[in-house]
């Protein structure tokens, strides 16, 4: 299972210094995990043709969803 260890607004750059923008409703992560892990989700992501960040994506709902008690969201800060 992944964990993230610390989050907020890290800004990732593109070549150039360029930002990539996100919409409003999602948030920018730094995640930490072992080499071997980062080497099965890019193979996962590689058979399925899709990115590293959707994979974990949806390992992560997979878990809010087994993990929620009554389904119940919690209330976002603005």
């Amino acid at each position: 299972m992944i964990f993230p260890l610390c989050y907020g607004n890290v800004n990732s750059k593109r070549k150039g210094g360029d930002y990539v923008a996100i919409s409003d409703s999602k948030q920018r992560m730094s995640l930490v995990i072992e080499k071997n892990d980062k080497a099965i989700l890019e193979d996962i992501a590689k058979e399925n043709d899709r990115s590293v960040n959707y994979v974990i994506n949806q390992a992560i709902k997979e878990f809010i969803k087994k993990s929620s008690f009554n389904n119940q969201k919690p209330e976002l800060q603005k």
